[in-house]
């Protein structure tokens, strides 16, 4: 007699075969679909490089000119420094230390996470990871008319997270209602709601970040004492709502604020319009390729322009998950330098420009950024680096 946990398996598999017929048939349609390089659209996002650079040059001259440029940097974004999402970022092959099963489920344990699946056979285990990954992007091009983009892995996340919050016991399960509402509403029953007869793979790596960074922020805003308001920015956001969902569900935060790739953003704003309605409380969006450093830098210079205008001090809490082993060498540190000249904290679960792996060498890398390492943790994947750090005074 087989093993019932066998008998799910061999189902669920042979399920999700019969649905690569139709995305194979949807990949196709995409394709067709795709804009080529020399189509007006392309035309325009050359046009708004070459506007970006006379935005900076405009905040470099005039430091007054507070209203005219967060004019030209929202009214250009749309069409300056994208990279089409078609062309994926290569991820760095350095894969870290080999996890014994026995560790890995020992670090879900210790954040109160279901372990992961670890008796499927490793060829058995990628047949289901690109099955799945297939039929997920399928059904989204299918089921929902607003085809959003998958840009750096974001949609697949956004289905991940969903499946990850979905149990009760999940340490993260407040999150789940919103992640839930953004997927297509013909497959929400079908799909997310029968998670309990999948196996752990990913979910579980991803409910293990996400657990790490909502206890970090609680613990921040815990020993926050003071008058001054709170923001929290995102960097590479995606279709993550964890922003969304302390604007509504923490009253120490003042103001939000998520950058990503301009088609990442739009197609942001149209799902939470058609599914949230209008809600009281979203954060600002800028549309931002990362990997343009003098966009980023006007960005930068646009919010210190603000905060000026406003005369108050702001802490800010800067959040970075699965962003940085995305951008150009000597990028994600160069960005972190620039973050550590504002007053407040710093909470990843990335991949940090690190020699090793150990809590030492990633304390030194990030004091010479400017920031105090205050917690650490290795996970398994490429996102092995979990933490959080407050600037240096």
């Amino acid at each position: 007699m087989k093993a019932p946990g066998k008998n799910n398996a061999l189902v669920g598999l042979a399920t999700l075969g019969l649905l690569v017929v139709t995305v194979k048939v949807s990949s196709s349609f995409r394709r067709t679909s795709t804009p080529s390089a020399s189509s007006p659209k392309s035309q325009g996002i050359q046009d708004g490089r070459d506007a970006s650079a006379t935005v900076s040059s405009n905040v470099s001259s005039n430091v007054n000119a507070n209203a005219s440029v967060e004019g030209d940097v929202k009214g250009n974004a749309n069409e300056t420094s994208q990279i089409s999402t078609t062309t994926k970022p290569k991820l760095k092959s350095k894969r870290g230390p080999q996890w014994r099963p026995e560790d890995y489920i020992n670090l879900a344990k210790q954040l109160g996470v279901e372990p992961p699946t670890t008796s499927w056979p490793r060829c058995l285990k990628l047949l289901w990871l690109r099955t799945t990954k297939r039929v997920i992007l399928g059904l989204e091009f299918i089921c929902n008319p607003l085809r959003p983009p998958n840009s750096s892995l974001s949609l697949m996340c956004m289905w991940w997270k969903a499946m990850a919050t979905m149990s009760p016991t999940s340490p993260v399960h407040e999150y789940h209602d919103l992640y839930y509402r953004l997927l297509p509403r013909w497959i929400r029953r079908g799909i997310v709601q029968s998670i309990g007869s999948y196996p752990r793979f990913l979910q579980t790596n991803i409910e293990i970040r996400m657990t790490y960074l909502h206890r970090s922020i609680q613990q921040i805003l815990r020993q926050h004492h003071g008058d001054a308001p709170i923001q929290i920015i995102t960097f590479g956001a995606g279709y993550d709502i964890r922003t969304i969902h302390l604007l509504q569900a923490s009253n120490a935060i003042e103001h939000g604020i998520e950058l990503d790739m301009p088609d990442v953003i739009q197609c942001k704003r149209r799902m939470l319009e058609q599914h949230y309605g209008k809600c009281k409380r979203l954060p600002e969006f800028f549309e931002v390729d990362l990997n343009d450093w003098d966009h980023v830098q006007t960005i930068f210079l646009l919010w210190t322009l603000r905060q000026q205008q406003q005369a108050q001090d702001v802490v800010t809490i800067f959040v970075f998950e699965a962003v940085l082993l995305y951008l150009d060498e000597g990028v994600p540190t160069k960005l972190l330098e620039l973050c550590s000249q504002w007053s407040g904290y710093l909470c990843f679960a990335d991949r940090l420009e690190l020699e090793d792996d150990d809590r030492e060498t990633a304390a030194a890398m990030l004091e010479r950024c400017g920031w105090k390492l205050e917690d650490w943790m290795a996970k398994p994947g490429a996102t092995r680096h979990l933490g959080w750090a407050r600037t240096m005074v």
